[in-house]
């Protein structure tokens, strides 16, 4: 028996109106390798029982019975998956049924490349397409090109049009369970630190876009706040282990200067948080807290001081320009995209976040 080449990973949840077009799109595709594992995440709608009205022999069914979000559910199904490459399609969107045989041609004949992601077509909840521009519609890029995009405008690439190597999640680690609204992003920037990546300039992928609050891309209070704490946690952890050429390669660091000694390498890597548009001040608090920690040691501050000309009185300074004042809205009816809204930077999340609005509307709900 032919091993398995794809394992198509499908994380659902109550999307009964969305989920026979999703499950067909796969059925469907030219690529026929495929196994297809559905974890549904305890709907309470209608998603169970047309779900089990499929009896392909590739489907393998997974009912769970408690909602534990959707970064553990695909968690599972990656540890359960069979295939050499894993697809992800989300339950509310489908694809062109040729998405996997051109990205596995690929992916075969590029060794070197971790991931194959694919341009997007956005629909809305009745198939229509919508938002002809938008961010999914991206050039391709050297590994350093996409980190400092990432740093500077965020997210760009569409978690359900990606192939990727299974054995990438084996060495990197898979999602992380603390985070809902942007688990792909930590992983897109985890990934590019170690291996290419590349997008296939076709519209392959069809991702619904709800307008409202109703999904884990819906504008809302609830997905703005998660984020903006989600930033935070992605400003401690992402270049923990980055290596000095990638970062020279990305941010022109001084790499001479980094090769002298780890504490200007620290320094150097925590000015990329603080100067990060898409971090924001959650960026550039992680950084005032890092570099203060480094200012603790006499040798350290007279070091910081003698190679950039950083001393205490500028770092007091940093502290003066963490700028957390309130930012009014001047339209509070902007719904657009997380991929176009988060991406756009935190300035515009901070908006949000701090604005009259959000006070008031917290204020009504507490």
């Amino acid at each position: 028996m032919e091993k398995v080449k794809i394992s198509v990973l499908i994380p659902s949840y109550n999307h009964g109106k969305f989920i026979k077009q999703c499950i067909d799109s796969v059925i469907n595709q030219t690529y026929k390798n495929i196994e297809i594992l559905i974890g549904d995440d305890f709907s309470t709608d209608n998603s169970k029982s047309i779900i089990n009205s499929y009896d392909d022999s590739r489907i393998k069914k997974f009912f769970y019975m408690k909602n534990s979000g959707g970064s553990e559910n695909l968690n599972k199904l990656i540890d359960m998956a069979n295939g050499e490459y894993i697809a992800i399609l989300n339950s509310d969107d489908y694809w062109e049924k040729d998405k996997l045989e051109k990205q596995l041609n690929f992916m075969e004949q590029n060794k070197k490349y971790a991931a194959c992601f694919t341009w997007v077509q956005y629909i809305n909840k009745s198939g229509e397409k919508i938002f002809p521009e938008n961010i999914f519609i991206q050039d391709n890029k050297t590994q350093a090109e996409w980190l400092k995009y990432f740093f500077e405008k965020g997210n760009c690439l569409c978690h359900p049009s990606i192939l990727i190597r299974k054995k990438i999640y084996d060495e990197i680690g898979k999602y992380n369970v603390r985070c809902r609204q942007i688990p792909d992003f930590t992983l897109w920037l985890k990934i590019i630190q170690k291996y290419p990546i590349y997008v296939m300039p076709e519209l392959l992928v069809n991702f619904r876009w709800f307008g409202d609050e109703r999904n884990t891309s819906g504008f809302s209070i609830e997905n703005m706040n998660r984020t903006y704490h989600e930033y935070h946690m992605l400003a401690e952890e992402i270049l923990n282990d980055t290596s000095l050429e990638l970062l020279h390669d990305a941010f022109d660091i001084d790499k001479e200067k980094c090769l002298k000694n780890d504490i200007l390498y620290q320094y150097e890597k925590n000015m990329i948080l603080f100067d990060s548009p898409i971090l924001g001040n959650m960026g550039k608090l992680v950084a005032y807290s890092n570099i203060g920690k480094l200012l603790e040691v006499e040798k350290n501050r007279d070091m910081l001081e003698k190679e950039y000309g950083f001393d205490i009185n500028t770092y007091y300074k940093m502290g003066e320009d963490l700028n957390f004042e309130e930012i009014k809205i001047t339209n509070t009816i902007e719904k657009v995209p997380d991929a176009i809204a988060y991406s756009r930077g935190y300035r515009f999340l901070n908006r949000v976040y701090n604005s009259r609005l959000y006070a008031i509307i917290r204020k009504k709900r507490i």
